[in-house]
């Protein structure tokens, strides 16, 4: 394969899931399952909704290797599928938010967004990197938290601030800012460091496709 699959139907249960890599001995893929583990335990017991709209895990993909064919190691997770708006990068809130249809739900996913943080945070959980990159917004028009492998992206969580309640919330009050100024000014106004984020991302999936 020259990229690993990303969606995936399971033989049985015809069930689509999210294909998502991890990475041996990566301190952030072990974060991710841990994370994921106490969304799963939270929702079991009632802390958090089954309906939030909230990246989840659903298994762990294995592979069987060795002479014999006895060594196991496991090189990924099954998420829920969630349909973007657009594929890769480009479906997430970072590039959407820029597009003009878009600006009437700008602030109703700012206020959607923090409705999901503070029942995340509820329960108990901890989002991590928060930043629009890590929020995808699917065909309907919903925005969804992905990714809690944890780090931090300067300007939206600083280092000291990682993997904290603290981190999120900062984070959060600047991700509102970004959107209510883009509802405001249009993709022109909000401030530079914001456009810049998103150019820089931008440029990473062109090269991605491009090889």
């Amino acid at each position: 394969l020259l990229h690993s699959p990303t969606k995936v139907i399971l033989k049985e249960s015809k069930t689509e899931f999210f294909f998502k890599p991890l990475e041996a001995g990566y301190p952030g893929s072990i974060g991710e399952v841990a994370a994921f583990r106490t969304v799963a335990e939270a929702t079991r017991n009632g802390s958090l909704a089954s309906d939030a709209r909230i990246c989840r895990l659903h298994g762990l993909v294995v592979d069987i290797f060795g002479p014999h064919r006895m060594q196991k190691r496991v090189i990924g997770m099954l998420l829920n599928y969630i349909n973007p708006k657009r594929r890769g990068i480009l479906g997430t809130l970072q590039c959407v938010a820029y597009e003009e249809s878009s600006r009437k739900h700008l602030r109703r996913w700012a206020d959607e967004l923090e409705r999901q943080l503070s029942d995340l945070h509820r329960a108990g959980c901890i989002w991590g990197d928060a930043k629009p990159e890590n929020v995808l917004v699917d065909v309907n028009d919903n925005v969804w938290l992905i990714d809690f492998g944890g780090g931090h992206t300067p300007g939206w969580v600083e280092k000291d601030q990682q993997r904290t309640e603290g981190g999120d919330l900062t984070a959060m009050k600047k991700i509102r800012q970004w959107l209510e100024d883009l509802e405001t000014l249009g993709p022109r106004g909000p401030q530079v460091e914001a456009r810049t984020d998103y150019y820089a991302t931008l440029k990473r999936f062109i090269s991605w496709v491009l090889g």
